[in-house]
Formats: structure tokens, sequence, C-alpha cells
């Protein structure tokens, strides 16, 4: 799911005699950023006061009254108020890929429902595939989506780095699957006919009958538009249309849990968000196309090709070791996808967040403020610092909160990121991680494995082989509560594909406390190890039978970890699974759970509770066992959850003593079970993390927090203000526009990632490689052959993400000299030129 500019700059594909890029330009931000050096430390304001508002409208008016600062909603389908906040000085709208995009999917079983007997088209891959061709999807991103979104042809989406990997490709995938209704009816025509379908007038019959497709339209957002202009298409073939209008809880039933057989449905409106930047898409293959997918009736009815489901396992699995291998395995994958197309892709959308113009923070290029790590860390006032900031979520709070399976509702998450600190940070622009926490890191990759490195604040190895050591924790003993060690287990030398190494500050256990005043301790880490071994075995005594396949997921690529020093901490992890990115395959074990960090003895109060039958962790086993969910915060169940501190504190409770006495003495015990039951004396609650933020006080009933500084949190408070400002993509830029064949022009790129190899294609034509600089730069000089033809050449350089240029070839245009002693790359004479545009309305910013 995107390139985002103050003036944006964006290119979208499309064909008409040629595949051309356009680039779009949109108005500049608003609210510069005040920058001056600080002594503060920890957040920039005081207080965030939290609230919910479903209505965008009504957050906007409230903006302009001055009582709301910030709203953390990515508003999508909403061109009318985008427009509005643009006008207004007071109100900044920042627009950004928003990581949702949507599909139609296909109902593929038949081509005759055994449940009905009626006919199934969408059964024969050919007339799904024909499908893509029956969308025009250009359309759709301006009439449906007021412009707020952009097209998507293909498995791989436009915003996305293996997009620009594979930007020939795509450029073809896009042309041979371009809109034209003509083509579409061509082929669904011949396939309908082999299925001994007729058409009698106007209108498709089979068995005497005609042929009506039960489309779900989903009738709670701009899908509703969507979905009668796709079944205004249908029509238009030949097909009778059921439009069956519903919301996403009547939706779920139907296309995700009922059997396809049955025929209750043949196409869907699909809508899915994925709102982190991730470096590749490799595993989505394998996610969309394949029953491996979701353990649901509909992908347990899809049967790819043998080559599809091989090339979608291999690449999810990672069992290519050379880019070339992977080159392959990415093309077969997305060509075949499209030939199966089982779904088809519709949109990106792009969502806009609001807030004044005198509030900055760090956005995500993609996702936009839900998404950032570094909020917490950026959010201020432009010109002071301190105060409080007025912030509106469209609504959170709607599910219990506790560290291991509490809510997992994104603007829950939003809001648990400024309570919590980690080992490292995603960056907002690229999604590669940075140190936040962690002193240094090493990775030794097994021989072969295909990784890059694009930061030097990691350390990357190549050995033939890598050992897992015989003293490493690979499971736990529920019984004996101990670890197993790699030689228990296996008698026999164990190896891995990656070894990460992380070492920790000297001061960390100094320097860092929780919010309820404990030291940060070895304990805590060990805990955070501890507990996702426990509740997935039968054993112990908190089992959760729903924990267990993410647990066997997690263990068929595990191979182990030790703690090889206290002081500094320092941990090594060793697994199979692994990443393309060398930033990716540090392994920090911060003392997170499944949804945020704790420490090891407010883990421990819900151990208790959960080992009581009291209360459980997953809403799984709370349903089975007819018990309340557990919720740190308050509301059913607190009363018993918050009665497990004083008791805890009576009897000095350690969790798991065999193994944490190790690492922590029973002094410390005490004081932890003394300042919470201190904590939650003055709070009432048991929502406790490290972060630059605190959570001082919540209702669950007005759907209303207040957050306030955390006094010692130890960092400076512009540690992140580099990314303070809304994030940008690379630019290029050129010395001159136009010029005769046989003319030098010099291209100078800024803001790529940093030491990493460019990809430099003109006109889809790839004419060689450049790598980058330190500060993500680079200089380099195109030579156009006498023989040329005129036209416009549109230079595309792509890492992570890319950015375009453009020059025109005029025989009547000065001859362009070469300038300076850059690198030259000659521009192959067969290099096609462009020669007509269509321009789109899309405005970006």
């Amino acid at each position: 799911m995107s390139i985002i500019k103050p003036k944006i700059l964006f290119p979208l594909l499309f064909t008409l005699t040629a595949l051309a890029i356009l680039l779009i330009g949109g108005p500049a931000q608003r609210g510069a950023t005040a920058v001056y050096a600080t002594d503060r430390t920890g957040a920039w304001v005081d207080s965030i006061t939290i609230s919910a508002n479903p209505s965008s409208q009504d957050v906007f008016n409230q903006m302009i009254a001055g009582t709301v600062d910030i709203h953390t909603q990515e508003i999508t389908g909403s061109p009318a108020l985008y427009a509005q906040a643009q006008n207004h000085p007071n109100v900044a709208a920042y627009l950004a890929p928003s990581g949702a995009y949507h599909e139609l999917s296909f109902n593929p079983a038949g081509p005759v429902f055994s449940g009905t007997g009626q006919l199934n088209p969408f059964a024969v891959p050919e007339i799904r595939a024909a499908m893509n061709r029956l969308i025009d999807r250009s359309h759709l991103v301006n009439s449906a989506y007021g412009g707020l979104a952009i097209p998507r042809t293909s498995m791989l989406a436009p915003a996305r780095p293996d997009y620009t990997r594979y930007f020939s490709l795509m450029q073809t995938i896009e042309a041979e699957y371009a809109y034209s209704f003509q083509a579409a009816n061509t082929a669904i025509t011949a396939r309908m006919n082999t299925l001994g379908a007729s058409r009698i007038g106007n209108t498709w019959h089979y068995n005497g009958e005609p042929v009506t497709l039960i489309f779900l339209i989903r009738n709670d957002d701009v899908r509703l538009t969507v979905g009668n202009y796709v079944a205004d298409q249908l029509e238009a073939l030949g097909f009778i249309v059921d439009r069956q209008y519903v919301n996403a809880a009547q939706a779920g039933p139907i296309w995700l849990s009922s059997n396809p057989n049955d025929g209750l449905w043949h196409i869907y409106t699909g809508g899915w968000v994925s709102p982190q930047i991730n470096t590749n898409q490799e595993g989505d293959f394998q996610f969309f196309y394949t029953p491996s997918g979701l353990p649901f009736p509909l992908w347990q009815a899809y049967t790819p090709v043998p080559a599809l489901q091989n090339a979608a396992d291999s690449l999810a699995d990672r069992t290519y070791t050379t880019l070339a291998e992977r080159d392959d395995l990415m093309e077969t994958a997305v060509t075949l996808s499209m030939q199966d197309s089982v779904r088809i892709w519709l949109a990106d959308l792009q969502g806009f967040t609001l807030r004044r113009t005198d509030v900055t923070v760090g956005h995500n290029l993609l996702g936009g403020l839900p998404a950032s790590d570094v909020w917490p860390y950026t959010l201020r006032f432009v010109a002071a610092e301190g105060g409080n900031i007025n912030m509106s979520h469209p609504d959170f709070l709607n599910s219990p909160w506790n560290p291991l399976a509490g809510s997992n509702w994104l603007y829950d998450v939003t809001t648990m990121r400024a309570l919590a600190d980690r080992g490292l940070i995603r960056h907002p622009v690229n999604g590669l991680y940075l140190p936040q926490r962690i002193e240094s890191a090493t990775v030794t990759a097994q021989s072969g494995l295909t990784i890059r490195q694009s930061y030097d604040w990691v350390t990357l190895a190549f050995a033939p082989t890598v050992e897992v050591p015989g003293d490493a924790w690979v499971d736990w003993n529920a019984t004996s509560q101990t670890w197993i060690t790699a030689d228990q287990k296996f008698g026999t030398t164990q190896t891995a594909s990656i070894k990460s190494v992380v070492v920790y500050p000297n001061d960390l256990f100094d320097t860092i406390t929780w919010h309820d005043g404990s030291p940060l301790s070895p304990a805590d880490f060990v805990m955070a190890m501890i507990m996702p071994f426990d509740i997935a075995n039968p054993a112990s005594t908190i089992y959760d039978p729903s924990m267990v396949p993410g647990h066997n997921a997690f263990m068929s690529q595990f191979k182990g970890f030790r703690i090889t020093s206290t002081n500094p901490l320092t941990i090594e992890y060793y697994t199979d699974q692994w990443d393309l990115d060398v930033e990716k395959n540090v392994y920090p074990l911060w003392p997170v759970y499944g949804r945020s960090e704790a420490p090891w003895h407010t883990m421990a109060v819900g151990q208790m509770a959960d080992w009581g039958g009291f209360l459980a962790f997953s809403s799984a086993k709370a349903s089975a066992n007819a018990i309340p969910w557990m919720n740190y915060l308050g509301g059913a169940g607190f009363s018993t959850l918050a009665a497990y501190v004083p008791y805890g504190q009576s009897i000095t409770y350690i969790p798991y003593s065999p193994t944490l006495l190790n690492f922590m003495t029973t002094a410390e015990a005490t004081d932890r079970w003394n300042n919470l039951q201190d904590w939650l004396d003055d709070h009432d609650h048991l929502w406790v993390g490290t972060g630059p933020f605190y959570l001082d006080t919540v209702s669950l009933d007005d759907k209303t927090m207040t957050l306030l500084r955390n006094p010692n949190f130890p960092d400076p408070a512009d540690k992140w203000a580099g990314f303070e400002a809304d994030p940008s993509p690379p630019s290029l830029t050129i010395n001159f526009t136009t010029g005769a064949p046989g003319s030098f022009f010099n291209i100078t790129g800024t803001g790529y990632p940093a030491n990493r190899t460019a990809t430099i294609s003109i006109n889809g034509v790839v004419v060689g490689t450049a790598l980058t600089g330190e500060d993500g730069s680079f200089n380099i000089t195109l030579h156009t052959a006498p023989g040329s033809g005129e036209g416009t050449y549109i230079v595309t350089v792509s890492v992570n993400p890319l950015a375009s240029v453009q020059y025109q070839l005029d025989a009547s245009a000065p001859l362009r000299a070469q300038e300076g002693e850059l690198p030259v790359y000659d521009v192959p004479e067969d290099v096609p030129a462009f020669s007509q545009f269509v321009y789109l309305p899309v405005v970006l910013r």
C-alpha cells in the first residue's frame, strides 16, 4: 500500500499508444517547523488529552475553533473535506497512502455450484483474468474515490518497494491488463460459450435460465459506488446482477465463512489494510492466492496451478539464495497470479490526517500518523515547548487492553505507542529499523543468503555455517519452569540461517525506569521470553489453545536464544527466518508482548488471574470459558485483577521463580510490588510502560484518556526531530528539459536511501544502475543517441521508492553539450519516445 511530498510528484502508469508517466503537482504544506536547540528531555509536550469522535467533519470544525489540535484518523473517500482543509489557514491536511486497498474477490467454486445448480463463470481463470480489462481503474479513482486513490492492477502495490524493483514488469502487466471493454467482452464471451452458455438477445443464459451473478456490495464506504460501477459493467456484458448491499458484519459470514459451493455469492467488494512500510511483498502471493493464506472456506477453495503455488511458497519461505532467483520467482508469481485472478486489484487508497498548523508530528510515508513509531517522540507545538495537545481518535477503547493479547484495534495500538519504548524504531519513510534503545548489533548470515545493508548501525557478516550453541534456550519446560537447551532437546549441533547479537547500553538498567518507578531489569527481558512459550504449552497453568497455531508457526523458524551477559545486556538470537534487509534481521527482544511492553510484575498480575480461572489474556479463551477478557485499564473483572496486586505484594510473588531468580533478587521483587500498589492507588489502572508518556487517567465510559510526560525518560526531546516534518520521497532534477538528439543531460537525485543501488530506466528501458551516497544523493549524465526519435523521455530512478523526471528531444532545440565529469550513461537509440499523454486529475500532497 507511495510517495508523498509537500509538493508531490507521483507517477501513474497508463497506456495510450505507449506507456507514459504523469507527474502532478499539489499545494505545499502549510505550517513550517521551528528548529532550535533545547535541553528538554522526553516528550516535547506536557500532556495529551485524547477523546473519541467518529465525525471527521465535526473534528475539522473543532480544529477551526481551536478545541482539537490533531486528529489521528487516516480519512479516506472524503475529497470535499480534504479541499476544505486545504483552503483553511489554520488546518494542515497531510495526505499519504493509507495502507488500505480495495479489490474484487471471486468465488472460484464450480463452474456449477453444487448447492444451487447455477452457473459460476468465475470458476474459470480466463474469465476472472478478463475482468481486469473490464474495470476502468482510472475512472474509478476519479469518480468513486474523488482522486484520493491510486489505480492498482497487480499484487505489487504502486507505493511499495517491490513495485519499483520490478518496474519494467509492472509496465508490461499494466499494459496487458489495461481497460478495454471490447477485449474483456471477447475473452469472456469465448469462455462462456465453452461452458455451454449462450447469449439470447443481450442476456446470457444457461440451461434455459438467465445467468444471475450474486454481487455482495459493501454499503458502508466508497465500495458502494465501486460495486455499482462494476455491476453496471457486468450488466453491459449481458449478465443479470443481483446487487446485495451489505455491511461488514453481514458480508463476513457469507464471503469468508460459507461453503463456496453453496453458491451464496459470486463477487465481493473486498478491502484490506496494511499500514506498515514493508520492504517487500513476497509473502503476499501465498496469502492472497493459495489455501495457505487463511483458514477460511474461500481460501481452501483456491486451486492455483502448481507453478504459482511453488513460487508463492518459495517467496514466502525465502528458499531462494540470490536476487536473480528471487527475480525469477517474482516474475512467475506476478504473471501467474494475474492469470489466476481469484481477486483483482482496484485501487490503493489515499488518506489524510488533520492537524492545526501550529502543531507538528512525525508521520509515516505510508499509513500516516496511526502507523508511525515516531509520533510520540515528535508531537509538539511548532513555536513552543510544553503545553497540552488535544488529540482526537475516530474511536478507541472498544476492546480490553492487556499487553499479551488485548486490543489490536488501530487507534488503541496508536495510543499504546506513546506509552511504550522499544529497542528499534521503524524509519517513517523506508520502513527499515533504526536503534532506539540498543547500543550495537551484529548479524551473521549463512553464506549465500541475499541480504543488503542500508545503515551502518548494524554489522553484517557471513559464515558457511551458523551453529546454534548447545546452551541456547530452544524450548520451555512448563512443569519445572526452566528452559530446555539445544543440547537437551536435540543432542546434536543445530544450525540456523541467522545469528543476531544485540548489545544494550552499559547504563540501560540505571537510566530506564518503568512508569511506576521500578528500574528496568534483566528479569523483564526473560519474562517476555518465557510467556509466549508457557502460554502455548499444555502443561502450563495459563495454557491457551488459541496461542498454539501462532507459536507453532514461530517454532518452525526459531532456533534458539541466550543471554551471554547482563552487564552490558547481550542477547543472541538464532533463527531460520531471514529478510532481504539486514536491519530487519536484528532481534532486540525488548520486554514487548503481543500488544505492548510491560514489566514482569504487571504480567505476573495477569498470570495469576488467568491461572486462577477468573480472567483470560485472550478473547478466545475468555469466550471459551465464559470469563472476562482481561483489561488492565478497568471494566469487567478489573477488581479481580487488581486484587492480585496486594496478594502478590503480601507473598512477594515471583513468577517462574526457578528461572527468574537467576536474573533478579527477592528485594527487587519486594520493591516492584510496593511500587505497583502505589501506582494502582494513584492511577486506578495497571498499564505500566517506559515510554515518553505515561497513562494518568482513563474513562472507558467516556472514551477519554490523559497522558502525561514521563519525567524520567532519558532521551533528548529532539532525538528524532529530523522526522518531525511530513516525510518526503526522493526527487530528481535535470539541468535541461529540452535538447536535440545527441544531447547530454545531467540528473541529480536526492532523498534516496543511503548506499543503495538505484535502477535507472528511461521509458521503461533499464539503462544501468547507480550507487547512492551517504546522504542518499547521486549525480549522473545521460548521453542521448544522435539517432534517437523526437518526443518525451521519462527518467525513473528507483530504490525504495522511486522518482521521475523528463526531458524532450526536439531537432529544433539546442544540442546540449556535456557539463562536468559525472558518470555517463548512454541512452540506446532504440528507446521509444512517448508522444501521447492522458492527464488524470489526481492531486496528492
